[in-house]
């Protein structure tokens, strides 16, 4: 993966994998990218969130720390994003 590129293209196979896990929200994709708080709006809640984890873990072939997750770490798909491609 390279930095700009791969960065959005992370950012899009998060909100893909967001929109799946919720298929009566499939149509406010910008909504989700807009998000401020995956948690306050309802696009992440703990479940979901390992579900993510793991399949980024997957995607990336990367094995973030746990204490890398957090609440914060989670707000908005780009912070998301940011873990898993930092130091690429």
């Amino acid at each position: 993966m390279q930095n700009s590129n791969s960065n959005q293209e992370l950012i899009d196979n998060i909100a893909g994998f967001l929109l799946s896990q919720w298929p009566n929200r499939s149509n406010e994709k910008q909504n989700l990218l807009e998000s401020k708080n995956l948690f306050d709006d309802n696009w992440l809640d703990s479940v979901t969130q390992v579900r993510l984890v793991l399949f980024l873990d997957q995607l990336t072939n990367k094995k973030i720390p746990a204490l890398k997750f957090s609440r914060n770490t989670f707000q908005t798909i780009h912070s998301i994003a940011a873990i898993y491609t930092k130091n690429e």
